[in-house]
């Protein structure tokens, strides 16, 4: 179940260095609104995972270190049937994005043309802020081999 709420305050760690995901010639998915979250923010239909890969590149997995930091996590062979993700279209694209209160990436990192935020099937919690911005938190369950898409635009205080 997707429940939005007004989020409590997130920061990026100091030192923090950006993640440059696998880019895409075009869009893998098209979108198709299914539920709305409130405030302009759409979640759209789930997608098949994007195994379009060349050669021996791999997805990069998110998930929590044993020192408690949200990062890739070193990388194993990864599956689209072991994982899945999701993936923002959503303007500010510079809006800083949390998944289970950790700081991952800016949200326009993840968008329709480059490879989804991959995670571990199971529940976490989504978080975009922006200063000057209405901030937007959700819990989103996680499907093996499926992208969630999400779209909108966050609204201004």
């Amino acid at each position: 179940m997707i429940r939005p709420y007004f989020s409590r305050s997130y920061f990026r760690p100091y030192g923090w260095e950006p993640y440059y995901p696998f880019r895409f010639g075009r869009p893998y998915y098209e979108f198709s609104p299914w539920l709305s979250l409130g405030f302009g923010i759409w979640c759209g239909y789930p997608v098949p995972y994007p195994w379009v890969y060349l050669g021996g590149y791999q997805p990069t997995v998110f998930g929590v270190y044993p020192d408690g930091g949200y990062q890739p996590l070193p990388g194993s062979s990864v599956s689209t049937s072991t994982y899945g993700g999701v993936s923002f279209d959503i303007q500010p694209a510079d809006a800083n994005l949390f998944v289970d209160g950790q700081y991952v990436g800016v949200v326009g990192t993840f968008g329709p043309n480059s490879e989804p935020l991959t995670l571990e099937p199971g529940q976490h919690r989504i978080a975009i802020q922006r200063d000057g911005y209405r901030p937007m938190e959700w819990d989103v369950t996680i499907e093996a081999g499926q992208v969630i898409p999400y779209r909108g635009v966050l609204e201004r205080q």
